[in-house]
């Protein structure tokens, strides 16, 4: 608009105006974590391009072309990674190589767009363009599903907290400034950034290394939990979704990812009863209609896990295990649920169902 106007555009200016105009339109839009990696990516190329490509400036034209396209791949990824490992907790290897191929088909597709949106009022030119669209779109999401699906693609489950994440973009702040004045102040204000980043990863580990938790899954129809000792994670599911692995692993791989724990093995139990121990916290979980030998003493327990019930056997199991506090994984049928949550409510007991309420989360740690 600025150039239209013949006057000196700032990109700058003009990505806080775009910003600000979605914003307006939808202030949650600052949480969308497309909104926030589109905007940095963007931030990186305006201010981090330009001395990326300087470092390789004389070169032929084609592997000019090339480089220049790289500089600002390099520039997009450098200030989107730390928004990367603390929400997904990975890195894609061939970033370059996805981005050679994304970078320049995008943007044709987005001049493909733009076509058949001003020749929308005409139906067999829109229709061809429409076409055309689809099957770039489709040839380039193969090329990178391929490029993903080769070896060493992904680092996973690098740990990063918002701490980590904070002080990255600090220390990418102080490196583009002293980069812009390399003066002897903005040298020391960049050494503090990067000891402060290196206090940030070290407390991180020492977070996990101390962790220790119990997580309760929302598995439709299922159940599966996650005992976690630091960095070891030991997984427990029904036997009922061993045929459907799939299900299991994108209901609990966002939040494994989330709170960097691994991706381990399952141990499948059916119509049986299991006392977990974490970190003097005791966990016992009942998968199915199980028969408690009723002669025994009552059992003391610090969360009681039940899963495949009803109200009968509810019932059954609250005369002889005494729970602080009980988590409801998934029943017979939704009446069933109706009625223990009413049973639970009615005799005052502490109750969680992750169906309604999600996943459920213990923190066992001595702190």
């Amino acid at each position: 608009l600025g150039k239209l106007l013949g006057r000196d555009s700032s990109m700058v200016n003009s990505l806080a105006g775009s910003a600000l105009m979605l914003l307006c339109y939808d202030p949650f839009l600052l949480w969308d974590v497309g909104f926030q990696l589109s905007y940095l990516a963007i931030i990186g190329i305006i201010t981090f391009q330009g001395p990326v490509y300087r470092c390789f400036n004389k070169l032929p034209f084609l592997l000019d072309s090339i480089w220049k396209l790289t500089s600002i791949t390099i520039a997009a990824q450098v200030f989107t990674f730390p928004v990367c490992i603390y929400y997904f907790q990975q890195f894609p290897n061939y970033f370059l190589l996805s981005n050679l191929i994304a970078v320049p088909l995008s943007t044709i597709i987005l001049f493909e767009e733009l076509f058949l949106v001003l020749f929308s009022g005409l139906e067999s030119v829109a229709h061809f363009a429409g076409i055309i669209v689809e099957y770039s779109i489709h040839w380039m999401n193969l090329a990178l599903r391929f490029i993903n699906q080769l070896p060493f693609a992904v680092t996973d489950n690098i740990p990063a907290d918002i701490f980590v994440a904070m002080s990255m973009y600090v220390m990418l702040t102080a490196i583009v400034y002293f980069q812009r004045n390399k003066s002897i102040l903005n040298l020391y204000v960049l050494l503090t950034t990067v000891l402060f980043l290196s206090f940030s990863i070290s407390a991180c580990s020492i977070r996990l290394q101390r962790r220790s938790a119990i997580i309760v899954y929302a598995v439709k129809k299922h159940f599966a939990l996650d005992v976690i000792s630091a960095r070891n994670v030991i997984s427990y599911a029904d036997s009922l979704i061993q045929q459907n692995l799939k299900v299991l692993k994108e209901t609990t791989g966002p939040t494994k990812k989330r709170l960097s724990i691994p991706m381990g093995s399952w141990y499948f139990i059916h119509d049986s009863m299991k006392l977990i121990s974490c970190n003097k916290k005791k966990l016992l979980l009942i998968e199915g209609a199980v028969q408690i030998n009723t002669a025994a003493k009552k059992l003391p327990v610090d969360v009681l896990v039940v899963s495949h019930v009803s109200l009968s056997t509810f019932e059954h199991y609250l005369e002889r295990v005494i729970p602080a506090m009980v988590v409801a994984s998934n029943f017979e049928s939704n009446y069933q649920q109706k009625l223990c949550s009413a049973y639970a409510q009615a005799h005052g007991i502490k109750y969680f169902d992750v169906q309604q309420n999600g996943a459920f989360y213990l923190n066992c740690s001595k702190d």
